[in-house]
């Protein structure tokens, strides 16, 4: 894969996912909740989606790519691990703990802090 795809924007060091998985049990679903890091620093809560097992990984993915934090043609989160240091975490838990403040079906203005943090990131000043 040509590296120059998958590079991210320069002054991400590091990302860290956590991925927070649950288990409907009476409908036999698993949902998660995602939590983005850039450099140490929380930058974004995604989901509650369906998925199960990895998935979080391309939920997340899928919002790097969509604030044009990473290419659009990077496939996959450890295809970066060229260009930062990538750490995931996967935990499954009760519903009640999945991450309360998420993006998914709220509009974007009640976020305006996370997009701040966003364009403080392509700024080079997060």
């Amino acid at each position: 894969m040509n590296e120059a795809r998958t590079r991210p924007l320069p002054n991400i060091r590091s990302l860290f996912i956590e991925g927070r998985l649950w288990h409907d049990r009476q409908n036999g679903n698993t949902y998660h909740a995602v939590s983005i890091e850039v450099n140490g620093k929380w930058l974004m809560n995604v989901g509650i989606t369906y998925g199960y097992e990895d998935h979080y990984l391309q939920t997340a993915l899928e919002w790097l790519k969509k604030w044009q934090l990473v290419h659009e043609d990077t496939r996959h989160v450890y295809d970066l691990k060229n260009t930062m240091d990538v750490y995931t975490a996967r935990n499954y838990t009760l519903k009640r703990e999945l991450f309360k403040d998420t993006m998914k079906g709220k509009k974007v203005e009640d976020y305006y802090h996370q997009l701040v943090r966003i364009e403080a990131l392509k700024n080079g000043e997060f």
